[in-house]
């Protein structure tokens, strides 16, 4: 989640995690109830469960809104989600 602000299930097939799917979506269930991420819709076009740091949640809508001035924003390829690109 550090990486990239948002996962699923897509977002996570390339890499190489130690639990399964299922396994991780419990844990990450967990931290939502915990207050800890945020569990919604925040990538279009991927369906299923998608978990979000706060940060990234705010990012987000600021960056859907137009009123983002942070130079650190991050593009992710939609065609290889796990190959960030730089913006800045």
């Amino acid at each position: 989640m550090r990486r990239y602000g948002v996962v699923f299930r897509a977002a996570v097939a390339d890499e190489r995690w130690p639990l399964p799917w299922r396994d991780l979506v419990r844990v990450l269930r967990e931290l939502e109830l915990s207050g800890e991420v945020r569990g919604g819709r925040f990538v279009s076009g991927y369906s299923g469960e998608q978990y979000a740091l706060p940060e990234a949640v705010t990012a987000l809508r600021a960056a859907r809104s137009g009123s983002t001035s942070d130079a650190s924003a991050l593009l992710v390829r939609g065609s290889a989600v796990s190959n960030p690109v730089d913006d800045a």
